[in-house]
């Protein structure tokens, strides 16, 4: 068993470099602290979805879940705000020399190589991580590639989804890059915020589809979190009072970073909003999701694209990401009422905080699916 003093320990030794390198100037703003407490957390709750599905029996679901939660808040431990080279090796070289020092009576050398396995090839994607590790469910599976999958689950889905997304893409686009960055040219901050965002969105909506990526058990959950974007920019679409076409024009004409013509001919062509382009059978919650989007009435549009434009302002106009949460929860919502804002940033919160809720019922889907597959080996 791996002691929850341990577990605590990482995540203390987590924040103290990040407060090292954030006042050495040297933090990256996006793999700070609430990105690898995330990873933490959602990855031992991948972690024992996976257990749990194969055999919820195992007496070493909590072992498990205390390995990868151990891996989540040091993956990134050695990241540079800048860096010429892979910091997975680096950030498990530490770990490696750590408990040497300091753990070495206390977590064994096993569980100490499982740490750093996943530590050190977390830079990889879900094909890699299945190359190196073979299956997380199946023939094959074993506890390393069990660690090694979470981790990459907390690192590249659930941090580049969903709820997540909407406040980084407020922040780091509708606000450092508005007001200081690439797009400061462009659009004025904060008023233009989510035209930033509403551009680069539809960058990364129509740059590649990460679903077809990730493993059989985790598809139908991405899906899910995959469509939350999908609102968010419907909701900043409708907002300007563009269609898709419309909006591509737009951004070409301004000369939005990466937005080409070649781009322009994609969108147009794809046209993700308009319920044809999602196959029903391959992807049926995200198909179905845009299609409950494009059968919503004018008043649920109208409150979709308040909401949407309210929380790239809430978020953009803050110092931190932290303090547009603070404000909410002290109840100003001033720029929406009850409604997809609301769901929008309790999802945020949600998120943030890790509630023991929240992250119980988005274990409780992938273990479904982990189920299922079992059930058909």
């Amino acid at each position: 068993m791996v002691s929850e003093k341990i577990v605590k320990e990482a995540e203390a030794l987590m924040r103290q470099k990040c407060a090292e390198k954030r006042k050495a100037g040297t933090l990256s703003k996006v793999h700070e602290e609430s990105h690898m407490s995330a990873v933490a957390t959602f990855g031992a709750a991948t972690s024992r979805a996976i257990m749990k599905g194969i055999n919820p029996q195992n007496a070493e679901i909590e072992r498990v879940s205390n390995l990868t939660k151990i891996a989540g808040y040091l993956h990134d431990c050695e990241r540079e705000a800048t860096e010429k080279t892979p910091h997975g090796p680096a950030s498990d070289a530490f770990v490696y020399s750590y408990w040497g020092k300091n753990w070495s009576n206390t977590l064994s050398a096993i569980d100490l190589q499982i740490i750093r396995a996943a530590i050190y090839h977390h830079e990889g994607s879900f094909k890699d991580t299945l190359n190196q590790f073979g299956p997380a469910v199946g023939n094959g599976s074993d506890f390393t590639s069990i660690v090694a999958h979470s981790i990459v689950t907390g690192d590249k889905a659930f941090e580049a989804s969903g709820y997540r997304v909407l406040e980084r893409r407020s922040v780091f686009v509708g606000k450092e890059r508005t007001i200081k960055g690439d797009l400061k040219d462009i659009f004025k901050y904060p008023d233009e915020a989510h035209l930033s965002v509403l551009g680069e969105t539809m960058i990364r909506l129509y740059a590649r589809n990460p679903i077809d990526e990730y493993p059989d058990w985790l598809k139908p959950f991405a899906q899910e979190w995959h469509a939350i974007q999908y609102q968010f920019y419907k909701g900043l679409l409708n907002y300007t009072g563009f269609d898709e076409s419309k909006a591509a024009e737009f951004f070409l004409g301004n000369k939005f970073p990466k937005f080409d013509q070649k781009l322009v001919d994609q969108i147009k062509i794809q046209q993700h909003l308009s319920g044809k382009y999602f196959d029903k059978e391959k992807y049926p919650v995200l198909a179905g999701e845009i299609m409950k989007l494009n059968e919503s009435s004018q008043i649920e549009l109208y409150d979709l694209s308040r909401a949407s434009w309210g929380i790239v302002q809430a978020i953009a106009i803050e110092e931190s990401p932290e303090e547009a949460i603070k404000k909410y929860k002290e109840g100003e919502r001033k720029f929406g009422v009850p409604g997809y804002y609301t769901k929008f940033f309790d999802g945020i919160v949600a998120y943030r905080e890790g509630s023991d809720e929240f992250v119980k019922e988005i274990e409780d889907k992938i273990r479904a699916e982990v189920e299922k597959i079992v059930a058909k080996q």
